[in-house]
């Protein structure tokens, strides 16, 4: 069966068979390298290949019946050496995806046949998902199902030198011993340079007792004697809302006599205007003291 046929199967069946040298690894691969993969070639040889590989359609980067590997590189690599064609099974990836971002993903969610990425790639993926696909630490983690402080470890690798980073990636320095150099490094910086620790203060949530107003509230409510509405931490909603109004003015006032010092006249909030007597035709002329 020749190339042309092989692909046109795709539109009946995602399973195809592809000659190895039509297929690629994908350049947005983080797995550096596909290590040793003897043994993957000998079983390969002897038991065929078990699990398919992963591809998407590489015609614009290579021609007509080429494929990238999406996932399967080591399979891909210990099978060129023992046969001639793998089977696959082809991903379509929607015109509006974005590839890299996709293919960091994939690999970072997916087995390699036992042979999970080495903490610096992990380190290496997790900074290219932050740099050039614009997820923060929060996004990446929520995608992997991973925490925040996982992610935020494995980031911490690429404060390393070039030099360090390739001795934790060889195995010469452990992860841990390298994480804890990084820690270290910013807290010398720290004290170096003077930077306090960020304080990004408190702010209680509304509606509970430790609300700094919630004390007033609850006297006002209970003074309006509103026994019979619902209460929030021991205040209605009318209640809450009158001594927040009361806070909003002392805020005010404060903050025009300190951008007017110069105003030595007490300030005096707007009072309700007069009332027009209703009771009057409106054909009939008004006075100035506004009686018929």
């Amino acid at each position: 069966m020749s190339i042309d046929t092989e692909v046109q199967v795709i539109n009946r069946s995602q399973m195809i068979n592809v000659p190895v040298d039509f297929l690629h690894p994908n350049p947005d691969n983080p797995r550096s390298e596909a290590g040793d993969v003897t043994e993957l070639a000998r079983s390969i040889r002897e038991e065929g290949l078990k699990q398919p590989l992963l591809v998407i359609p590489a015609t614009l980067q290579f021609g007509s019946g080429h494929f990238m590997i999406e996932d399967g590189y080591r399979r891909w690599v210990a099978a060129k050496t023992v046969v001639r064609g793998v089977k696959c099974i082809v991903n379509y990836p929607l015109p509006e995806e974005d590839l890299t971002q996709r293919e960091l993903f994939m690999a970072l969610t997916t087995s390699e046949h036992s042979e999970p990425l080495t903490p610096m790639e992990r380190a290496k993926a997790y900074g290219r998902l932050r740099d050039e696909c614009h997820l923060n630490q929060g996004q990446i983690a929520k995608r992997l199902g991973l925490t925040g402080g996982t992610i935020s470890r494995y980031l911490s690798l690429l404060e390393l030198d070039e030099k360090t980073q390739a001795n934790v990636a060889a195995g010469r320095l452990g992860v841990e011993r390298a994480i804890d150099a990084v820690k270290h490094s910013r807290a010398k910086t720290r004290k170096k340079d003077g930077h306090k620790p960020v304080s990004v203060g408190w702010e209680p949530d509304a509606f509970n007792d430790k609300h700094p107003l919630a004390k007033r509230a609850k006297i006002v409510c209970d003074a309006r004697d509103h026994s019979g509405r619902r209460r929030f931490a021991g205040a209605c909603h009318a209640c809450w809302e009158t001594v927040i109004r009361q806070d909003q003015y002392t805020v005010v006032v404060a903050e025009l006599k300190a951008s007017m010092p110069e105003l030595q006249i007490p300030f005096i909030p707007p009072t309700k205007g007069p009332t027009l007597d209703t009771t009057v035709p409106l054909t009939t002329p008004l006075r100035a003291n506004g009686s018929a």
